[in-house]
């Protein structure tokens, strides 16, 4: 926090001095009571070692739209031309820590050039698949039972990433990357490029397309990304394969409600004995998210719903786990959301979610940033709850 405060301290005045540079500050607040509970389960796939069983009650930052502050910037160039850039830092409003791991503008952070139907732009930004995973489902990734986190999509790729690694958060955010975008006749397109950990053996280096097509109410998207090996996921001596993701889905808005359906796929790496420790289940350092499947598949549909002058968002999602030589791992995921806007800049919240996993999954239960795991690990046939009650304030 030091840090973000030092960097506000600093841009507070360019924003006033340049004001004709259309130097725009922004952020949201988001805090939630929580009550979180788990069924245990057993800590390896079908295992006989039983996971610990919990219940707390908690207060939570990042359960509806994270909490952040940002800087956007745009500098009209002429002939059309516009230069741009955006740091976003994430703060977690329950402690006042900076979160994506403490990097300080770990968000966003990014410098291009813009056009009126393109634009091209590099730094730390968000991925082509991201932005369609939140437009095709109905809680936009926020909340508890939301489809997008699910998936674990921006987990599994790059499984043990640290901080202070190439990979970190990919494949959501991604850093050193380079995006481009064009808009025509209701479709844009986008590409995204990543050198990953920037070194010789090639490890995280990222390609990400997609497409999107949008025509009155109806919009369908599709995207596909291609990633190899995070270093911290393999062992040093390792070849890192390419891992790889596609999702297709879109939303229909009828005159009572806006409906949404999408399918998500990853495909992991074929050879698990070149896993790093933080990456093997079972190991004593193993990550939360580390895995024993060969592929992952989920569907879901959902809906935003207007009632009174709120919104009901309910949503479901069935993942299945691809094993090799044990049986097949399965989890569904239930979201359940009102929003209530009590004015222009504040919401109210009340969420429930929960993942049902069987004896040979360890599917999460995430909200937007905030988790529910069963112990040190998620646990394997575990039931996930969480209930809050929310408010956030965007300014």
């Amino acid at each position: 926090m030091k840090k973000l405060i030092a960097a506000i301290a600093i841009l507070a005045p360019f924003g006033v001095a340049h004001a004709d540079s259309n130097v725009t500050i922004y952020g949201n607040l988001d805090v939630a009571l929580t009550n979180v509970s788990t069924s245990g389960g057993t800590t390896t796939p079908g295992g006989p070692t039983k996971a610990v069983s919990s219940h707390t009650f908690r207060e939570d930052s990042g359960v509806g739209p994270a909490s952040r502050i940002g800087f956007r910037g745009i500098e009209d160039l002429g002939g059309g031309l516009n230069a741009n850039f955006v740091l976003e830092a994430g703060i977690a409003v329950d402690t006042g820590a900076s979160t994506q791991g403490g990097v300080l503008f770990g968000r966003q952070a990014y410098v291009g050039l813009s056009g009126s139907n393109w634009t091209l732009s590099a730094g730390r930004q968000y991925a082509p698949i991201d932005v369609i995973f939140a437009m095709i489902d109905p809680s936009y990734g926020l909340y508890w039972g939301n489809a997008t986190t699910a998936t674990n999509h921006a987990v599994y790729p790059t499984v043990g990433a640290t901080p202070s690694s190439g990979t970190f958060q990919s494949t959501s955010r991604v850093n050193n990357s380079l995006l481009s975008t064009y808009k025509t006749s209701g479709f844009t397109f986008k590409l995204m490029v990543a050198a990953g950990d920037e070194n010789t053996r090639g490890t995280g280096q990222l390609i990400n397309p997609s497409v999107t097509y949008d025509n009155g109410p109806l919009s369908l998207s599709l995207s596909a990304t291609r990633l190899r090996q995070a270093t911290d996921s393999i062992i040093a001596t390792a070849k890192p394969e390419w891992v790889s993701e596609q999702i297709v889905g879109g939303s229909y808005a009828f005159p009572v409600a806006k409906v949404f359906a999408g399918a998500y796929q990853f495909n992991g790496p074929s050879n698990f004995a070149n896993l790093s420790p933080v990456a093997t289940v079972g190991s004593s350092t193993a990550s939360p998210s580390a895995f024993t499947w060969s592929k992952e598949r989920s569907y879901w549909v959902g809906a935003r719903i207007p009632v009174g002058t709120g919104t009901f968002i309910p949503s479901i999602t069935r993942i299945n786990y691809k094993h090799n030589g044990t049986p097949d791992g399965a989890g569904t995921t239930l979201g359940l959301t009102y929003e209530y806007p009590f004015s222009k800049f504040t919401t109210l919240y009340a969420n429930y979610g929960q993942t049902k996993n069987n004896a040979y999954a360890n599917g999460p239960l995430v909200s937007t940033i905030t988790s529910v795991t069963g112990g040190s690990q998620i646990a394997y046939g575990s039931t996930l709850r969480a209930a809050s009650l929310g408010m956030r304030h965007s300014f």
